[in-house]
């Protein structure tokens, strides 16, 4: 078994279009004995002005783009078990796609720290916490850890290191609330069975840039994230070529957002959940503490000057889409773009246009937009018939 508890932009997509003036195995283990066995949000392109062509298909790819717009430095700990009985290698597996996903950050913004194999331990994560000294009220900490985990005698969450002392996710969540950071967030790839339950064997089963999506989550976010990979009484899965479930989900979902408009822990936390839940059924993340506290600084504030403007459009996903008569070449049901820097107090106007072909017949709809400096516009291009997904 394996892993519990976990956690979690603005991905803007965008096309050069200048303003109309005017117009296989369970993560999990009771916190002292036996458990299981072994292992949408919209993507928007952020285009600077002055405006170019964006595409958001390259968010996933390389770290080398992207921007911190949050203040603060970002420290991260991985907690890595590469040692957990039965699912050393899957954890090994996490070790790397949260590696090569932080890096991402630029470097002056982010430290991260590993303790993994026989480093992953109650008594180093302690010391860890105790010499950190991020600045009060601005730095972000980040604990992800992948191995196994459960609730043991007392219903108190434990993540059972294969080496030494199970460690007690309340007294971590103390031992970093101490702290007093801008954001404190706590990220479990483990199981969360329950004394006493029988564990079944898991299965394997326009984007946002990557630097853009963590900015919005870890830099400009403010509170405690608590998240576990599994739900109270399931069981994290994992396979040796996915690694956990969970963390495969959150950083995909990192590499696939399709931001609604600015991507908060609220809107986040959803996808990388149905992500989850898509590889493994009988697995569902749950924040252990409400996320409804975590606030996100907005990308564009409202505020007296020259501002971006952001539009999304909800279409069908496979809809050709213009602006003026200028195709955009991002894909998905709900996409969003940044307009150049706008004149406050002055009201700017797009034609935009979707055309898709329905049970053989072409559909078009077109519609005239405005737009104002610092100001979001969503915009529903979708037939009346359609559903809008949850």
């Amino acid at each position: 078994m394996r892993k519990f508890g976990s956690m979690m932009v603005l991905l803007v997509v965008g096309w050069g279009v200048t303003p109309n003036d005017g117009d296989a195995c369970h993560r999990g283990r009771r916190g002292g004995g036996g458990g299981c066995s072994s292992n949408c949000c919209m993507p928007v392109i952020y285009c600077p002005p002055p405006w170019m062509p964006c595409d958001g298909g390259g968010g996933g790819g390389g770290g080398g783009g992207g921007t911190v717009a949050g203040k603060g430095k970002l420290f991260i700990l991985l907690a890595m078990d590469t040692e957990a009985d039965g699912i050393g290698k899957t954890v090994e597996v996490d070790e790397k796609n949260l590696k090569a996903l932080f890096e991402k950050l630029p470097q002056d913004r982010r430290e991260i720290t590993v303790l993994n194999g026989k480093d992953c331990t109650n008594e180093k994560i302690k010391d860890y916490y105790t010499k950190l000294m991020p600045k009060e009220d601005e730095d972000a900490i980040l604990f992800y850890y992948s191995g196994h985990g459960g609730f043991d005698d007392n219903m108190k969450h434990k993540l059972t290191v294969k080496n030494g002392d199970a460690v007690d996710r309340n007294d971590l969540l103390e031992a970093m609330k101490a702290k007093k950071a801008r954001l404190t967030a706590v990220l479990t790839d483990c199981c969360a069975v329950i004394p006493g339950q029988v564990t079944y064997q898991a299965y394997a089963g326009a984007k946002m840039p990557v630097v853009s999506v963590l900015d919005a989550l870890f830099y400009r976010s403010k509170g405690l994230v608590d998240i576990n990979a599994c739900a109270k009484g399931e069981t994290a899965g994992c396979s040796d070529t996915l690694g956990g479930y969970f963390t495969n989900s959150f950083k995909a979902e990192c590499e696939n957002t399709s931001a609604n408009q600015a991507v908060t822990w609220q809107t986040f936390f959803p996808g990388v959940t149905k992500r989850t839940t898509a590889i493994n059924p009988k697995q569902h993340p749950e924040a252990f503490s409400p996320l409804d506290g975590v606030t996100t600084a907005r990308l564009f504030p409202q505020y007296q000057g020259p501002a971006q403007a952001t539009v999304t459009v909800l279409l069908p996903a496979d809809a050709k889409l213009t602006f003026d008569g200028r195709v955009t070449t991002s894909t998905s049901d709900r996409r969003a773009f940044a307009t150049p820097v706008l004149q406050p107090g002055a009201t700017f106007h797009y034609t935009v246009r979707a055309e898709w072909m329905e049970n053989g017949a072409p559909q078009v709809v077109t519609q005239r937009v405005a737009v104002q400096a610092g100001k979001e516009t969503q915009l529903d291009l979708r037939p009346t018939t359609a559903v809008a997904s949850r």
